[in-house]
């Protein structure tokens, strides 16, 4: 009798092992575990069904599927928590390749690869459905959101233009146009959409957090912050209104009162660059940084089509110019458009011509000294040996380098200077270097540049006479 309940005892474990086994698909085969992922994708559980699908496919890579399921399995990926949008779109064009007939899936395909950001691509997709549909304000809306973003501007706003007069109550397309015609800084006419958009719908954020742009890109900064006040009242995490916001109150001079909203802003995205370095000049206490995410691009900080300002940067020993990196966004507010005057031309050339000469005239006042102290303390009957190796020509606006002993011979002297042998070397004062360096300071202020015969006489007179070739 123990024995029969030993035995029996034995199955149950069997039993009970096999039948966890079996609910956790270990023995299923791929068709009913599939089935199970699409019933998990229906409730919703995308994750669950994401993971079904990649062990299916993990363990049976010949696996045929079909064009549907393809479909699925493109919406699992796009939908779960970490989502794989390349994915996504490669298992949207096996589906497309399979059944080319079906424009929701081939809609479907434009979508995500708009999203993924390749936009050439989507823009194809959504032609060929145009050439299908021609006029869709749908399949409109997405090509000329494929052509923003490849910079074609005037082509997207042409096709909106013209869909619009046949769809005015499409209010998508108004506020796409809204975008294109303020990022190539049509302020006015994109002004007229918004407006046009907030007459009808009050509360519409996409068209206040539009006016709001359009007003910081004016330069108007103040009223862009009653806009974006408004958004966030509305949709408190909205991130292009938080961004906006933040940027509005550093042109304004307000950083303290940006940072934290920059904080919140970069907490959400921490990819965005432009937000984590705008965050790290600010003196931001906490700065998250992440990978690029995909998805909607956020608005621009500053108008795409306008230039930011760039610095010249002129290094001081050299006649050299080098156009420095743009300034960061929240160096460069935008400035209501007004008229510019043209400036008279400048010599440039004056202040570097200056700067060569002063040069010069400090190295051979250094010079001067250098043979002042020598000659003072050498006895008055020692003579010094000149060497004549001096540049010839009063109009040389070079000097010798300076040697490792007082030099003996200096160049630049006309021969009216005097009859200038090989003579002994004669003792200075201070009091006469002092007069040679004001004569050559006094020369550089009223021409910019000293004389050679300034320097000369200058020397002369400090140094005494010396060989001259």
């Amino acid at each position: 009798m123990s024995g029969t309940r030993s035995r029996l005892r034995c199955w149950a474990v069997v039993f009970l092992v096999f039948s966890s086994l079996l609910v956790f698909g270990q023995f299923e085969d791929s068709e009913t575990a599939l089935r199970r992922a699409d019933t998990a994708l229906g409730q919703g559980r995308f994750d669950v069904a994401l993971g079904i699908y990649e062990r299916v496919l993990r363990e049976n890579p010949t696996i045929s599927i079909s064009a549907e399921r393809c479909v699925k399995i493109a919406d699992a990926n796009i939908r779960a928590t970490h989502q794989n949008l390349k994915a996504g779109v490669d298992w949207l064009q096996r589906a497309a390749d399979q059944a080319p007939n079906d424009e929701t899936t081939r809609q479907k395909l434009a979508d995500a690869l708009l999203r993924n950001g390749d936009n050439a691509r989507a823009a194809n997709q959504f032609r060929s459905l145009l050439d299908k549909y021609p006029g869709n304000p749908q399949y409109v809306l997405g090509l000329a959101v494929a052509q923003r973003n490849l910079g074609q501007l005037d082509d997207a706003a042409t096709l909106l233009s013209s869909t619009l007069k046949d769809h005015p109550e499409y209010k998508l397309l108004r506020l796409e146009y809204g975008r294109n015609l303020s990022y190539q800084r049509d302020f006015k006419g994109a002004t007229e959409q918004y407006q046009e958009v907030l007459k009808n719908e009050p509360d519409n954020l996409q068209a206040r957090l539009g006016m709001a742009k359009v007003l910081s890109w004016e330069g108007n900064q103040e009223k862009a912050l009653v806009e974006y006040d408004k958004v966030l009242q509305h949709d408190p995490g909205n991130y292009d209104a938080l961004v906006g916001e933040a940027f509005s109150l550093i042109w304004t001079g307000r950083q303290a009162d940006a940072i934290p909203i920059l904080e919140r802003a970069n907490s959400r995205h921490p990819e965005d660059t432009e937000v984590r370095d705008a965050l790290k000049r600010l003196g931001g206490v906490t700065v998250f940084t992440g990978e690029v995410r995909a998805g909607d691009v956020p608005l621009p900080i500053l108008p795409p089509a306008g230039k930011r300002p760039t610095t010249i940067r002129t290094s001081a020993a050299t006649t050299d110019t080098k156009a420095a990196k743009p300034l960061p966004p929240e160096k460069t507010p935008p400035q209501p458009e007004t008229a510019q005057e043209t400036a008279p031309p400048t010599n440039s050339n004056s202040g570097e011509r200056r700067t060569i000469w002063w040069v010069l005239g400090m190295g051979a006042m250094m010079m001067v000294g250098v043979s002042t102290s020598s000659s003072s303390r050498e006895d008055a009957g020692e003579v010094m040996e000149g060497a004549a190796t001096g540049v010839g020509g009063a109009g040389d606006s070079t000097l010798p380098n300076m040697p490792v002993k007082p030099p003996a011979v200096f160049a630049g002297a006309s021969a009216s200077s005097g009859a200038l042998g090989s003579g002994a070397g004669v003792r200075t004062d201070s009091s006469q270097v002092a007069k040679s360096t004001k004569d050559v300071m006094k020369s550089v202020t009223a021409t910019g540049a000293p004389s050679t015969s300034a320097i000369s006489s200058s020397l002369l007179r400090a140094g005494g006479r010396r060989a001259f070739s």
